[in-house]
């Protein structure tokens, strides 16, 4: 049997956003580019050009797209690896516990509003 580790926070919804994870800081930061698979307000699912271990932290920088006649919007969240899965691509889920509240709020209100456009 599979041990479960760490458990959703929240729903999340199926969801392809562009970003930038930056594992380190410093000069000795790297940049990795992703999209999501999917995102909630608790965390997120990517696919990374190379594998990290569980625990690591990082900050995810996602591009928030508005209207079409707006540029997107780059929001900054702290998260950690929570697993890691296979290589090249590395499936890696993140959680978005030690996130500012203010930026969590800003996710949500982008989650809810995608997902109502969805619905209609």
């Amino acid at each position: 049997m599979k041990e479960r580790t760490a458990a959703r926070s929240g729903p999340r919804l199926p969801m392809a956003l562009e970003g930038e994870l930056v594992v380190g800081s410093g000069p000795e930061a790297r940049i990795l580019r992703f999209v999501t698979s999917d995102v909630g307000p608790g965390g997120a699912s990517i696919e990374s050009p190379e594998p990290l271990g569980a625990g690591t932290a990082v900050t995810l920088r996602l591009a928030l797209a508005g209207a079409a006649e707006e540029a997107p919007k780059m929001l900054a969240l702290a998260a950690t690896v929570t697993r890691a899965e296979g290589e090249n691509p590395c499936r890696l889920a993140l959680s978005f516990a030690g996130a500012r509240p203010t930026a969590l709020e800003t996710l949500k209100r982008f989650i809810f509003r995608a997902r109502d456009r969805a619905r209609r």
